[in-house]
């Protein structure tokens, strides 16, 4: 093709799949090519609408957020999978670099997901618990088939599925998906027999879970310090034990005693015997004694736990600071102050840079925490991807949008979907609870100018928020319900209404 000077020519260049070593046959043509093409197209418009349906869309004048927020979008979109030869539909795959579906990488768009695909996210929560809580789901996986489904069981799986039912359940209402059948037992009974198998595999006799050596086990880093007993993990393992425990009591069930006493023991020992008090963080312990300092941002999974002390969280996110956590953008995994533990060779997890889902969780985590100055601090960096990315990858450096060079397959992962949830839930303060009220509790930021969420959905109504910088409203089914100054810990409380459609 020959293209003239200030000319202009269109071209659309098609790949044909074929058998190793089977020759191209000559002169190859698709004749329907821009056809092919235009259908593509139109199937990824519809996607961009049912999803525009279904999320809320935001408006700012600062534009890099608005753009992040869209491509943050665009990322799970990339990630959904909808074809006959699928194991399940839709198919939340991870990313194109596995073509599997992992549970922990989906949690970090948990809410998301709850709120743009709540069948599809059921659909997976069923397919995860037929094919006995595997940590990995292949796209053609047949249902129950052992032999490719890999069932080696990372660590961070029971607590990334624990999250996964929590927000589908407390977003949709969908409380009986407890008590759902499946492959003869309930949802609950499935979770509560992972709990006994964690704790007599684990269980030391005060009540730590020791999960042994071997650092794969939970995260790539490099040098020794992150095994045995693990005080993030344990902190996640009480978390389990004890929205278990809730559940149980919910439904008389006898075993919430037990479950109850596991959390408890855990909660104790955190406080007692993991927290350095002068480092202001909790350490790791070996059985031979030794103790162990890692400051990995891994750790930051705790802010949501409320049974951690408030104190605690505060010494710990006071390392949330330029040169220390802080890249241009985003997070070091690990702390620059860390020098035994910070390298480049596995940057999401061993220091160098982020993986992609975890800047967005703990800036989600500060927002929560009333403290929007450190949840900005953290967000504003990661709204600087835009820069470079078309959709957000697997992992990257804090200090250059660049991406790691073992993982340049990774152009997009999941977890991305975690933006949605920093902005909706985080930055715009919509905070759904289980029983269907919402408290909505917004934090401006100068460079917002007006900002606005429209058409945020929850139990069949509408809400919408308006930000400027003097004061908010809040907006249900198109009416003011709601106007209030920024004072400290100012919220809206909105009880739980019936259904439209009751």
């Amino acid at each position: 093709m020959e293209i003239p000077a200030k000319g202009k020519r269109t071209a659309r260049v098609g790949l044909l799949v074929q058998k190793m070593g089977e020759p191209a046959p000559a002169g190859y043509f698709v004749a329907d090519l821009a056809a092919r093409v235009e259908k593509g197209q139109r199937g990824t418009r519809e996607l961009l609408h049912w999803a525009s349906e279904q999320l809320p869309r935001i408006y700012t004048q600062n534009k890099q957020l608005d753009e992040f927020y869209k491509r943050s979008i665009l990322t799970v979109l990339n990630c959904r999978l909808s074809r006959p030869d699928l194991v399940f539909q839709p198919f939340y795959e991870s990313g194109p670099g596995v073509a599997a579906c992992w549970q922990w990488d989906t949690s970090f768009s948990s809410e998301m997901l709850a709120v743009l695909d709540p069948v599809g996210l059921k659909e997976t929560l069923r397919v995860i618990f037929h094919c006995g809580q595997g940590t990995m789901i292949w796209w053609n996986s047949g249902l129950g088939d052992a032999g490719k489904i890999d069932y080696s069981g990372y660590g961070q799986h029971p607590f990334a599925l624990i999250r996964l039912v929590s927000d589908y359940m407390r977003l949709t209402g969908d409380t009986a998906f407890l008590d759902e059948a499946i492959d003869g037992k309930s949802v609950l009974q499935l979770l509560k027999l992972r709990a006994v198998n964690m704790n007599e595999q684990y269980a030391r006799p005060d009540g730590l879970l020791d999960f042994g050596g071997g650092t794969g086990k939970w995260l790539e880093i490099r040098t020794s310090g992150y095994e045995y007993v693990v005080a993030a993990a344990n902190g996640m393992a009480a978390n389990y034990y004890s929205q278990l425990a809730q559940w149980c009591r919910d439904r008389n069930d006898p075993e919430a005693a037990k479950l109850h006493a596991w959390a408890e023991a855990i909660w104790g020992r955190l406080s007692t015997t993991l927290w350095n008090q002068e480092a202001g963080w909790y350490e790791n312990h070996y059985p031979d004694g030794s103790r162990h300092l890692v400051i990995s941002y891994h750790q930051f999974d705790l802010l949501d736990l409320p049974a951690i002390p408030l104190a605690n969280k505060q010494r710990m996110i006071s390392r949330i600071r330029e040169g220390e956590f802080l890249g241009p953008y985003g997070m070091f995994s690990i702390a620059r102050s860390d020098r035994a533990h910070w390298d480049r060779e596995d940057c999401d997890w061993g220091g160098g840079g982020q993986y992609i889902g975890c800047p967005l969780r703990v800036a989600e985590s500060l927002y929560r925490m009333n403290e929007p100055g450190k949840a900005w601090d953290v967000l504003s960096r990661c709204i600087r991807w835009v820069e470079r990315f078309p959709y957000f990858p697997q992992s990257t450096y804090a200090d250059n949008l660049i991406l790691q060079p073992h993982q340049q397959d990774w152009a997009l992962q999941i977890s991305g979907g975690g933006g949605v949830q920093a902005v909706v839930f985080g930055l715009f303060g919509i905070h759904p609870a289980a029983d269907g009220s919402m408290d909505i509790a917004p934090f401006y930021n100068p460079s917002l100018g007006e900002a606005k969420l429209t058409g945020y959905r929850f139990r069949n109504h509408v809400y919408d928020v308006v930000m400027n910088a003097r004061k908010f409203q809040v907006y249900c089914d198109g009416r003011k319900v709601a106007e209030n100054s920024y004072k400290k810990h100012a919220v809206v409380r909105i009880p739980a209404m019936k259904e439209k459609n009751e």
